[in-house]
């Protein structure tokens, strides 16, 4: 009996080794999909509002053209305006927003994860990251993901974050 308890715990163990990087990787896509998320309802929220500005003179204008300089005061203004109801706490810890002008073309990156931000700066190529470009498309890239975009036209290239 007990040699049969040792196999079968021997069996456990090696059933929950097996199954522990599939957790990890499962983990690390449901924060990726999270990410994604906020970082569409915040393009979302910014494309509304530039719009409405193109329309009708109202709302709040791209970054450049609103001519605030932080990702916090930025969202702080769509918040003031009603465009923006996300969670704050989670795009400042994982995004920072381009400092893109109406002018711009539509393959100009408007959000970049922290992370790949980060890299840029330091001369590196980011490992994972998403991008969200104005013209509407976002997605994640893994390492290794060359000219996935175009950098807005002016320094600084980003607001503070």
């Amino acid at each position: 009996m007990r040699r049969s308890s040792v196999i079968l715990s021997l069996a456990l163990l090696g059933l929950v080794a097996a199954l522990t990087p599939m957790a990890g990787d499962y983990l690390a896509m449901r924060e990726l999909l999270t990410q994604t998320t906020e970082a569409r309802q915040l393009f979302l929220a910014i494309q509304s509002a530039a719009l409405d500005r193109k329309q009708t003179g109202q709302g709040v204008a791209y970054p450049v053209d609103s001519k605030i300089p932080s990702t916090a005061a930025y969202l702080d203004r769509l918040r003031q305006e009603k465009y923006w109801q996300g969670n704050d706490r989670t795009i400042l810890r994982n995004f920072v927003v381009a400092n893109v002008s109406a002018s711009d073309p539509d393959d100009t990156v408007l959000l970049l994860s922290r992370n790949a931000y980060q890299a840029l700066r330091a001369g590196q190529v980011p490992r994972s990251f998403i991008v969200f470009r104005k013209g509407g498309d976002g997605a994640s890239f893994k390492a290794g993901a060359n000219g996935f975009f175009k950098l807005p036209p002016r320094q600084p290239a980003f607001l503070e974050p």
